[in-house]
Formats: C-alpha cells, sequence, structure tokens
C-alpha cells in the first residue's frame, strides 16, 4: 500500500465538483491515515465523513466517499478488509450532518445508518448481469484478472452481510450460490469460488435460513443467464434443508476439479460447523 494508489482516487484539483469525479483530498488521507494505524476507527470514521457532513447537500456527495471505501475494498491488499468492515461500522454509527436534523431520535433516522446508497452504487458498477459477457471473451492472464476481482467481490458483500453494514443482505449471497450451484451452464471457475466466499463467512446464516424455510429473490428461477435449471421445486423462493444438502452435494462433485478443491473444501467444512451448531 502506497502514496500513489491514494494520490490517484482523487479529484482532479481536489474538485469533486469535476466530471471527472474522484474523493476529496480530505477523505484519501483520513484513510491514508487509518490503514497505516495511525487512527481509531472512530477517529477515520470522523474525518473521513467530514467532507460529506459539512456538505450543503451531504446526499449528494455520498458517491465521493463510497468510491473511494469501495476502491479500497477491490484493489488494497486483502489484509486491509477487517480494517476497512471496522470503518464502515463506526460511519455508521455516526450522528447525522448538520444539514440533515434527526426527525424523531430513532435509529431508523441517523443519515449514516446502513451506509446510505453504498450497495446502490456497487451495484451499479458491478451488475450482476454484465459480467459475463466479458468473460465469455476472455482468456488467459485476462480472465484470471477477472476472475481474481469477481471473487473479491463476493468476498467484501459476503463481510459486509454478516456484519450487517451497507445495506447488503444475505439476499444477495443466496444470488450468487444460487447461481453457481443450481446452474449447468455457470461459469464454475469463477462461480463456484465466490459461493465459497459466501458460504465460508455466512454459512451459519443460511443455515437459519434453512430453519426459518426463509424466502429470498435471490433463490428465484429467473429467465436470463445463469439458468438455475438443476433445482427442480415447485416452489423456488424458499430455502429448504434439501436444497442445503443439494448444494453440499453440487459441492462434493467440484471436489474433482483440482482448480476448485480447495475452495469447495472451505464451503463444506463452514457448512458442516454451521450444521453442528
Amino acid at each position: 500500500m502506497s502514496g500513489p494508489w491514494f494520490a490517484s482516487k482523487l479529484a482532479p484539483n481536489g474538485d469533486t465538483n469535476d466530471n471527472e469525479g474522484g474523493c476529496d483530498p480530505q477523505e484519501a488521507r483520513a484513510l491514508s491515515a487509518y490503514l497505516h494505524h495511525k487512527t481509531t476507527p472512530t477517529e477515520a470514521a470522523q474525518a473521513i465523513t467530514r467532507p460529506v457532513s459539512n456538505a450543503a447537500d451531504p446526499k449528494d456527495e455520498l458517491h465521493h466517499l463510497w468510491g473511494l471505501i469501495q476502491d479500497a475494498f477491490i484493489e488494497l491488499p486483502q489484509e486491509n478488509m477487517t480494517p476497512l468492515i471496522a470503518l464502515m461500522k463506526a460511519i455508521e454509527g455516526l450522528p447525522n450532518p448538520a444539514a440533515i436534523p434527526n426527525e424523531s431520535g430513532h435509529p431508523d433516522d441517523g443519515f449514516w445508518r446502513e451506509s446510505p446508497d453504498f450497495g446502490h452504487l456497487w451495484a451499479d458498477m458491478h451488475p450482476t448481469y454484465g459480467w459475463r459477457g466479458i468473460v465469455d471473451g476472455s482468456k488467459d492472464e485476462r480472465r484470471n484478472e477477472l476472475k481474481i476481482d469477481h471473487v473479491r467481490r463476493a468476498a467484501v458483500e459476503a463481510r459486509l452481510a454478516d456484519a450487517g453494514l451497507a445495506g447488503i443482505t444475505i439476499h444477495w449471497g443466496y444470488e450468487v450460490v444460487t447461481d453457481a450451484l443450481e446452474s449447468s451452464n455457470a461459469f464454475f471457475d469463477f462461480e463456484v469460488p465466490a459461493a465459497v466466499e459466501w458460504l465460508a463467512v455466512c454459512g451459519k446464516r443460511f443455515k437459519e435460513g434453512v430453519e426459518k424455510r426463509e424466502q429470498s429473490w435471490g433463490l428465484k428461477k429467473r429467465s436470463r443467464e445463469p439458468l438455475r435449471d438443476l433445482w427442480k421445486t415447485q416452489d423456488d423462493t424458499v430455502m429448504t434443508m434439501e436444497r442445503w444438502r443439494f448444494w453440499k452435494e453440487r459441492l462434493r462433485k467440484f471436489q474433482g476439479d483440482p482448480g476448485l478443491v480447495r475452495d469447495v473444501r472451505r464451503a463444506l467444512e463452514a457448512m458442516e460447523e454451521a450444521e453442528s451448531g
């Protein structure tokens, strides 16, 4: 992690109104200090949100901050993920900016609660329907780069969902796992490792879904790819023990693939741990 990375994220001339985008210099300095262990999560949260909190229209400035943090999640070394999760948690506990008064004093009225629009920006920048066409025409080194990026995104989403942050929920995970394990035409080298990230982090939460027969849009069959054609059931929106067992069986079949066997073992171990309570 070095200075050039942070410098590359700045808005031209420090002007976040410039059409080229980029973050405020204060935001980059605050993140750099924090990830270099010079500040606590609370101190960093206060410093990194100051440009947004001082803006006349705080919501209009959020995308600069979220863009910086989202890039940090994906581009910086993976050891930064735990500190970044702690930073996001600290941000969500901050008081409202002066321009946005509390309406009733309830926690739901907090401006920073659930990191407003973080999930929307993340989904818009990396739509689940957009990457397959790019992968389909890629090979060798480029394909491997795309795979690393795809799996890293799944890891970030799973960690945020597990922490209850940024409005990212277990339903995102249902979508990733279902695409990977219930489709005959999935990009298995991409989608199985992505599913593993979700299962390894949120295995217990998925098992809770089994126990309460949770319904989810992420489980539902759909017309676009991947097909989700392997799971045959009338009510495809429900998480059941049968579905859980089907996932495990599919993962076991991938143990014969030398490129996936290590990932698959992680997922199966997490699922077995969830079953044992």
